[in-house]
């Protein structure tokens, strides 16, 4: 199993820099500029659930629809981001997820895998919890997360044959 450089993900998306969706790519939508040390950066999507603003209820999902596209996770709390990208991950592939050190240090924790399965398609969630002692604030499109592709050694015979995530809900 090998990683793929930052080259590779380029030529594994050639619909790059812009929003369009196509079934070739692996990150939709895609931004040349966000591929780095052999990473791709994603972003906070519009959907949010946090255990103390909707009483551990998954029907009062937030939605960062405010004026400055801002939720905040109380110190405590546990929550749920999913990210705004659609991944495409190939079957002769698995991919690793985590978050941007500074958010970490803020004392947001990823409580959730750290894995991407191959065949999945869809949107992420990252299982949060906020261990430090300030409430976190979340910005819609703030790239916090990053993901890391790894070659398998031959296709996966058996890969992700459910759908993917595409909203937050009780199926989770």
């Amino acid at each position: 199993m090998s990683f793929w450089s930052s080259q590779t993900i380029l030529l594994k998306n050639p619909h790059r820099n812009d929003s369009s969706e196509s079934s070739e790519n692996l990150i939709q939508p895609f931004y040349e500029s966000r591929v780095k040390e052999s990473s791709y950066a994603l972003s906070v999507g519009d959907e949010v659930f946090i255990t103390s603003a909707s009483d551990d209820k998954f029907d009062k999902v937030q939605k960062i629809k405010t004026e400055d596209n801002m939720c905040f996770i109380p110190p405590g709390q546990f929550a749920y981001i999913m990210t705004n990208e659609t991944v495409n991950i190939p079957s002769n592939c698995l991919a690793f997820i985590s978050m941007k050190f500074k958010i970490k240090a803020d004392g947001l924790i990823n409580v959730s895998g750290f894995h991407v399965d191959p065949g999945y398609k869809g949107k992420l969630i990252f299982a949060v919890y906020n261990a430090g002692v300030r409430e976190i604030s979340i910005r819609k499109g703030k790239q916090i997360f990053l993901i890391w592709f790894a070659e398998l050694d031959h296709y996966d015979s058996r890969p992700r044959d459910r759908d993917g995530i595409y909203e937050i809900d009780s199926d989770i």
